[in-house]
C-alpha cells in the first residue's frame, strides 16, 4: 500500500488545499479564504476590502484572516438572514 503525500500549504501545513480537512488555520491569507469559500481570489479581496469579511492588511493587497473573525462574521450574517427569512 502506498502512502498518501500531503501537500503542505504556507506555514499552516494544510493537508487539502481545496477542502481543508477538520482543521481551519487559524490565519487564513486570500488564497486560503478563496479556497475555503470556493470563490475566486478576486471576490475573496473583494470582501475583505469592502470590509464583509475583517481582515488585517500588512502589506499592498496582502491581507490576513483571522479563523476567529471568520467564524464570527459567517455566524452573524448566518442568523441576519435567518431572522429576515421569518
Amino acid at each position: 500500500m502506498e502512502k498518501k503525500e500531503n501537500k503542505k500549504v504556507g506555514s499552516e501545513g494544510i493537508e487539502d488545499k481545496k477542502i481543508f480537512g477538520p482543521r481551519i488555520p487559524d490565519i487564513l491569507d486570500l488564497e486560503d479564504l478563496a479556497d475555503l469559500l470556493r470563490v475566486s481570489k478576486q471576490t475573496a479581496r473583494r470582501l475583505v476590502a469592502d470590509g464583509d469579511i475583517p481582515a488585517y492588511r500588512f502589506a499592498k493587497g496582502k491581507y490576513l484572516i483571522t479563523k476567529h473573525n471568520l467564524i464570527k462574521t459567517i455566524d452573524a450574517k448566518s442568523n441576519k438572514s435567518r431572522m429576515s427569512q421569518t
